[in-house]
């Protein structure tokens, strides 16, 4: 609630940082690791689907 007053909002975000979510090679992930984050994230990285109800 105090996040809200404050005017803003809390994201999920997988198991990494956005960050390190893109479409370049990375050294941080091997291939199926990266393919899998792909398909759940959002476009900004943050997880599309959410897996917590939100606070009241």
């Amino acid at each position: 609630m105090r996040t809200k007053q404050k005017g803003m909002s809390l994201v999920e975000r997988l198991t990494t940082y956005p960050l390190y979510i893109s479409d370049r090679p990375s050294a941080f992930f091997g291939r199926f690791p990266r393919e899998a984050l792909h398909r759940l994230a959002r476009e900004d990285g943050y997880a599309a689907n959410r897996a917590h109800a939100e606070a009241s």
